[in-house]
């Protein structure tokens, strides 16, 4: 991967996590299989058993935030629990336009198009700029909710090895006719490697390119990457026109549906071309008041930011000392693939017997899957050092048994 990616990460970040924030707790749950427990860090209840809890996207454990259940709770005081029409019926509520007002101060956007799932985001996208881009060049490994949106752009379609700008270039060179303009696809950050998208580079390629648009699902690094938290363009200090991308509040700001931070110009463009804005119900008012209120947070506590980029180092740090082949980048995730003879669902079984609980996936089962598998640490920021360290003991421990 281009040296690029890791350009503008602040080294001054990379340090020993502090002590996490005991301002986000868990109440216990009555669940038939699995809940998270009462602790100031990760940790699930999986059929009784107590687990370190290494799992899913939520990557400041906000979903199940006191501050965002009352939240919650007082948006269903005095209104109902949702309108039941789309924006294209009669407009915004309140608590819609609280939200627009909130995101749009996170992004530092004009505006924001909000939708029921960040699944969508893509399909709107490209149906918006279907008259500003001829063919698509997308990154092979890109999520499926990209994929199915090429599908339903009916534009031509041109995939380029995972991460390659060089092998991006060739494409563009080969298949890119005179007077053409292409849009290029990707992943911001990739969902199961962490893989931060190097899009200085894909920029750089097109420059010479008049009309050449980038378009990026950044589900993964919105809430995670840039200084303000606003995903990968501000990762990487990037501030231009003809750069486009959606992202979502299920991860990062733990609650629910999928964002577009843009232009007012643009907003009306999208609402006039977009079947899914008019024809779907929007968001319920609780799920909007959660998604403020994590922006908020996120606002305000900037150290929640600093703790996880930390957090996501210290930890590829010691798999690195181990001898794995790790990016040592702020993403908030950590996947292990194919180590010399290691039998990865083997580790993936010794780590659940030792109640530690990452995710395993077999090759093929999941985009950016690793070639032979591999096994997913998602990084909170309110993960202990203790709980990577932990961690670290234990496959240094299976690496001499089993090396």
């Amino acid at each position: 991967m281009s040296e690029r990616v890791l350009k503008n990460f602040n080294k001054a970040q990379i340090q020993k996590p502090t002590k996490p924030s005991t301002n986000f707790k868990i109440k216990e749950k009555k669940m038939i299989k699995a809940q998270p427990i009462d602790a100031s860090t990760p940790k699930i209840i999986l059929n009784g058993i107590t687990y370190d809890y290494f799992c899913g996207c939520g990557y400041h454990d906000l979903q199940d935030s006191v501050e965002l259940r009352q939240a919650v709770s007082e948006s269903l005081k005095d209104k109902p629990f949702k309108h039941g029409s789309s924006s294209y019926g009669y407009g915004s509520n309140p608590v819609q336009k609280k939200f627009t007002t909130t995101a749009s101060q996170y992004f530092k956007t004009e505006t924001v198009l909000t939708f029921p799932s960040g699944y969508m985001g893509s399909t709107i996208l490209l149906r918006a700029l279907k008259e500003k881009y001829d063919k698509i060049f997308v990154d092979e490994q890109s999520h499926y909710s990209m994929k199915d949106a090429l599908e339903l752009s009916k534009k031509p379609v041109v995939q380029f090895s995972h991460l390659n700008f060089s092998d991006l270039l060739q494409k563009i060179k080969n298949h890119l006719k005179p007077q053409e303009r292409p849009l290029i696809a990707s992943d911001g950050v990739f969902p199961m490697s962490g893989a931060i998208a190097p899009i200085p580079d894909y920029l750089e390629t097109i420059k010479n390119i008049e009309g050449a648009i980038i378009c990026i699902d950044d589900s993964h690094g919105t809430g995670v990457l840039g200084k303000n938290g606003r995903g990968t363009y501000e990762y990487f200090g990037l501030n231009h026109p003809n750069l486009y991308y959606c992202g979502t509040m299920s991860k990062a700001f733990g609650s629910h549906g999928g964002i577009i931070p843009c232009t007012q110009t643009f907003f009306n463009e999208v609402n006039k071309s977009s079947y899914i804005l008019k024809g779907a119900t929007k968001i319920p008012m609780p799920t909007l008041a959660a998604s403020i209120k994590a922006m908020e947070i996120l606002m305000s506590t900037p150290t929640l930011l600093k703790n996880l980029w930390a957090n996501a180092i210290y930890f590829k740090k010691g798999f690195k000392n181990l001898g794995f082949d790790i990016e040592l980048s702020p993403s908030a995730m950590l996947c292990l693939s194919s180590f010399s003879n290691i039998n990865l669902k083997k580790l993936f079984n010794f780590y659940k017997e030792n109640h530690i609980l990452p995710r395993y996936s077999h090759e093929g089962s999941y985009t950016s899957v690793p070639k032979g598998g591999g096994i997913k640490f998602t990084i909170f920021s309110n993960h202990s050092t203790s709980q990577y360290d932990r961690v670290l003991a234990l496959t240094k421990e299976f690496l001499k048994k089993n090396l």
